[in-house]
């Protein structure tokens, strides 16, 4: 007869050991540590970690850390900023005061990578004095990393209407929102910049027009008339009314200027040779612009 028998070897008679760590691959850019699972046998619970790095220039050995407790334990590995690409060896030790085991781990830092970051494209916006804009986009930090390493920064080509400190972003992840507050019409470029630890950097914008919260200026559909004459007819509020006319909607040219609102009759000499394009503005809405046309 054969018995089967269960020894309890006493700590102080088992062999210290961490557990084989297999090569590791990390990417340059990380900001977040990449965990390396590994246990430690043969000291009990209470034991001291350490750790040391044979190329400080790529990884620091105040960059490798431990986490976990008992014998169940986690390595959590950093490089330095701007690393490239390289190998590093990592020693830990695990000891008492009778006691130790050592090992380690070898790191390839992969500085191949070129691949940017990205920010989600911005359509133009039109929102009122005062008003304010959410914006949501995606953004991505390139080569693997997570999109939390990506470092937003915001600017606006005109502060009058919308000043930097009047631009936040919300969310996390690749998941963002841009929150604006304007405060006064006119248009401005929006900008939004992302750059990582590598030093690349990528910016997306925008158009934004800021209307006025004033009556705006109507420009009704205009009338050829049978003589030949161009009738408008605007509606609005304002001491001094504008109406300027385009062939391509970017170069305008001012035709009349009326001091209130009301129709107005003009010959525009240019009318039968394609599309015209008209809008009309008051001095105390600048930034009203609505555009008609006629043939």
């Amino acid at each position: 007869m054969v018995l089967a028998v269960s020894i309890d070897i006493p700590l102080a008679q088992q062999s210290p050991a961490i557990s084989a760590i297999p090569n590791q691959s990390i990417n340059y850019s990380f900001s977040f540590p990449k965990p390396v699972p590994f246990t430690v046998s043969g000291l009990g619970e209470n034991f001291l970690l350490t750790a040391s790095s044979d190329n400080l220039a790529i990884m620091p050995s105040d960059r490798i850390f431990f986490a976990g407790t008992g014998t169940n334990r986690v390595l959590l590995l950093l490089t330095s900023t701007n690393s490239d690409e390289a190998t590093v060896n990592v020693t830990i030790r695990a000891s008492t005061d009778v006691s130790q085991a050592v090992t380690s781990v070898k790191v390839l830092v992969d500085g191949s990578c070129t691949a940017p970051p990205t920010i989600s494209g911005l359509a133009s916006q039109q929102i009122t004095a005062g008003a304010v804009l959410s914006l949501p986009f995606t953004v991505s930090a390139g080569c693997g990393a997570p999109a939390e390493e990506l470092e937003l920064t915001a600017f606006s080509s005109n502060t009058n209407v919308v000043p930097v400190e009047n631009i936040c972003f919300l969310g996390s992840g690749s998941n963002r929102a841009l929150r604006l507050f304007s405060v006064i019409a006119g248009r401005t470029i929006i900008g939004v910049n992302g750059s990582d630890r590598r030093g690349r950097s990528v910016t997306s914008t925008f158009q934004l027009d800021v209307r006025s919260a004033k009556t705006p200026v109507l420009l009704l559909p205009p009338r050829k008339l049978a003589d030949g004459f161009i009738e408008l007819t605007m509606e609005g509020s304002g001491p001094v009314y504008e109406i300027q006319t385009s062939g391509d909607l970017i170069s305008w040219e001012t035709v009349v200027i009326l001091p209130k609102p009301g129709p107005v009759r003009f010959i525009d000499p240019d009318l039968p040779l394609g599309m015209k394009f008209y809008r009309a503005f008051s001095s105390s809405n600048p930034p009203i612009v609505i555009e008609s046309s006629a043939r």
